[in-house]
């Protein structure tokens, strides 16, 4: 087969197909390369050729197994963010889609305006997870803790509003 690398690098390799897994919205072939399990996603596998030969015996292989210690690794990679955050009310929906977790808390704050709100702790899987999702919220959204968040929120909104500001000179 060959597939595109995360670096847009094409590679060929011959690989003992075991199944396929689905995570999400993607699908991924789990396969053995040089005795190594890989999980390759559809999406850039380029082409793929079935060969005549064989492949060897595979019914003691637990793809579900080798599945849940790729994910674990994985997501050992990230270092989780926790904020709390004031959301209107008729974001909660997107809220529960987008975040690891969201609870609701207490908080000595008020809400931002009149309108309602909900003081929620939500978790993130990083602090580009956290970033992303507060952006997207936008308005809707007001970062009480941690304020290094809040503060890398305000300081990359200035950023774009003067690079805007700049192209439009």
């Amino acid at each position: 087969m060959v597939y595109r690398r995360r670096s847009r690098t094409a590679v060929q390799s011959v690989v003992e197909p075991h199944g396929l897994i689905a995570a999400g919205r993607s699908w991924y072939l789990c396969a053995s390369h040089d005795g190594d399990i890989r999980f390759t996603r559809l999406s850039r596998i380029e082409e793929a050729e079935v060969l005549t030969e064989e492949c060897p015996d595979d019914s003691g292989f637990d793809m579900t197994a080798a599945w849940q210690k790729r994910r674990e690794g994985f997501l050992e990679t990230f270092e989780a963010v926790t904020a709390t955050v004031w959301v209107r009310d008729d974001r909660w929906s997107d809220v529960q889609e987008w975040t690891l977790r969201a609870t609701m808390t207490d908080v000595d704050d008020s809400p931002p305006d009149e309108d309602e709100w909900t003081c929620l702790q939500l978790e993130f899987m990083d602090h580009l997870h956290a970033m992303t999702i507060l952006l997207r919220l936008g308005p809707d959204a007001s970062i009480v803790a941690p304020e290094y968040l809040r503060q890398d929120l305000i300081n990359y909104l200035k950023r774009t509003l003067e690079r805007c500001q700049d192209d439009s000179a």
